[in-house]
């Protein structure tokens, strides 16, 4: 309007007076008016979008989405399983690490298609809106029009004029001002419908930019990783109770942690654990009417839930260490014994951790070792194998008031037969365990980082192999995995296809699957790591009774690892 208007508002080019309209000044005296006849100012009241132009460009980025999607489906539908060898191999890695981009851009696409059809909808409104002001406007402005040509051909005294109204120029100003206002009026809702639209078009573009997948994000300078772990010593005490198929297990855990900075972490952890096993009978044989049990199959399968809670110190040296994690199991032994609860900050804990665990477990063996009236002879060793799986979850609250949400799934599975050779009869065992836990730490400054690693372990060998991936999280990203840890605690399962639980365990996959060959660790926004560590059980001794119908256990247990290579990997 400014290309219309005057420098003080008025209307045309005149400084406003007190009490006047927008237009300009009052008609009286009908001399001030004089003037040639103003145009109408079409473009106050003109929209310069074509919506057919705009549903047009959306069309090309839904025909880009549905491209993207139908390769997504030609490279996943591909059977690649027969392609053996590096070559194989090679092409599987870059399957894995580029699907994720053809994903991001069809969900990209297909937003922007929604975002500008939605746009151009608004406009459309916006003009059939526009239209019906303009008509009023028009014809608003040429009943003004008229008007001031009136003005011009009044003479001062109208009464004096033959053929002339006797209207007095009190009369006539306040028609005229009347229909100042309503054009005035006019053009402001005009210039409402006109901020509508560019409403609408700083929204669609405030989206589209939301849409668009996020470009790399590169790791800080510092290690994302932390301080790795040097070494660690484990000492658990448990007890159990079992009442027919009824389990119940009480765990207070003590880890010392030596850490590459040269700090010691101590954990004090506490855990509860209930839950099921049946033991059903595979076989049943007599001999005389005699129930035979020894040396038969027999077989369990159970399923566990347990909670447990972290306290966390650190120290200089391993005596601090020490000192602290026995004054901790001191205070805490202290309040179990007299049910009183410990003051808040009394142990004055660097974080605090609480994690909530299932558990399925099944066994089936044969023992021929057990007391069997039927065979005679040297016996032979056993054969069984064993399984589990389950899932955790965790939460850390630091001091610092970092935090760290972790889900960590785990699963072991062991299988035992006896083998005969020149030197005798050995025990074969076959299996191993493997762990994939996923850490987002976020920091006091908010930036969230996603630290995965990946661990396996053979059974019968003392080193466990573990890689880990170190990545940046988007808030979108970030505000994702904290949703799916949270439902996964709540339900005690992945969910149903689409659910959080699953875009978090399909985030895990995806960074689980990068390579050294892959474009995120190659541009360093992944970092990658190598580690072995060489473990050892020291002591595991068991004791076991009854109390009834009441089955009681009791077990110590010190574990020990120590780093022996670490190595970055691309």
């Amino acid at each position: 309007m400014s290309a219309t208007r005057g420098t003080g508002g008025g209307w045309p080019g005149t400084p406003p007076t007190p009490g006047t309209s927008s237009f300009g000044p009052p008609l009286l005296p009908p001399s001030d008016a004089a003037g040639p006849t103003e145009a109408f100012p079409r473009h106050l009241f003109t929209i310069d979008c074509r919506p057919e132009a705009m549903r047009a460009a959306a069309r090309g980025y839904r025909a880009v989405a549905a491209e993207a999607e139908r390769w997504d489906a030609r490279i996943e539908g591909a059977g690649t399983a027969s392609w053996a060898g590096a070559e194989g191999d090679a092409y599987r890695r870059a399957r894995t690490a580029y699907r994720p981009m053809l994903a991001a851009a069809r969900e990209s696409f297909a937003g922007l298609d929604r975002e500008v059809d939605r746009c151009a909808t608004a406009v459309e409104y916006a003009i059939r809106r526009m239209d019906v002001v303009r008509s009023a406007a028009e014809t608003t402005w040429a009943r003004l029009q008229e008007a001031r040509a009136e003005a011009r051909a009044r003479p001062a005294f109208p009464s004096l004029v033959p053929g002339l109204a006797p209207m007095s120029s009190e009369a006539f100003d306040r028609r005229v001002q009347s229909t100042r206002r309503t054009m005035d009026l006019l053009v402001e809702e005009a210039a409402g419908v006109r901020r509508a639209v560019a409403e609408a078009a700083a929204q669609t573009v405030a989206d589209i930019a939301r849409l668009a997948p996020p470009g790399p994000v590169p790791l800080p300078g510092r290690d994302p990783f932390g301080p790795s772990v040097v070494s660690r010593e484990t000492y658990e005490a448990s007890g159990t109770a079992t009442y027919q198929v009824l389990v119940g297990d009480r765990t207070l855990r003590v880890e010392q942690t030596l850490l590459s900075d040269g700090r010691w972490r101590t954990t004090v952890t506490t855990v509860g654990t209930l839950g099921v096993e049946v033991a059903p009978r595979l076989a049943k044989f007599e001999v005389g009417g005699k129930d035979i049990a020894g040396g038969m199959p027999d077989a369990s399968i159970g399923a566990t839930t347990s909670g447990a809670v972290d306290l966390v110190w650190y120290s200089s040296s391993r005596g601090e260490a020490d000192v602290k994690a026995a004054r901790a199991l001191a205070l805490l032994g202290t309040a179990a014994i007299t049910n009183i609860p410990l003051p808040p900050g009394l142990l004055r804990v660097e974080a605090v951790g609480m994690s909530a665990e299932v558990e399925a477990t099944g066994s089936v063996g044969y023992d021929p070792s057990s007391a069997n009236p039927i065979h005679t002879g040297e016996e032979a060793g056993g054969v069984g194998a064993s399984a589990a799986a389950g899932a955790r979850v965790r939460h850390e609250q630091a001091r610092d008031g970092s935090r760290e949400d972790t889900l960590a799934l785990f699963a072991r599975g062991q299988a035992e037969h006896p083998w005969f050779d020149e030197e005798g009869p050995t025990q074969k065992t076959y299996g191993g365990s493997g762990e994939v836990t996923a850490t987002m730490r976020t920091g006091p400054e908010g930036q969230s980082i996603l630290l995965l690693s990946s661990s396996r372990q053979k059974a019968g060998e003392d080193n466990r192999y573990q890689k880990r991936w170190a990545r940046v999280l988007t808030p979108e990203e970030a505000r994702r995995f904290r949703n799916g840890v949270d439902e996964i605690a709540r339900t005690k399962g992945i969910g149903r296809k689409g659910s959080a639980a699953q875009r978090t365990v399909a985030l895990i996959a995806e960074t689980r699957n990068l390579t050294a060959d892959s474009p995120q660790v190659r541009d360093g926004t992944v970092r990658m790591t190598e580690a072995t560590y060489e473990t050892e059980t020291v002591a595991e001794p068991t004791i076991s009774g009854e109390l009834g119908r009441v089955g009681l256990g009791a077990e110590a247990k010190v574990e020990r690892e120590k780093l022996v290579e670490e190595r970055t990997v691309g």
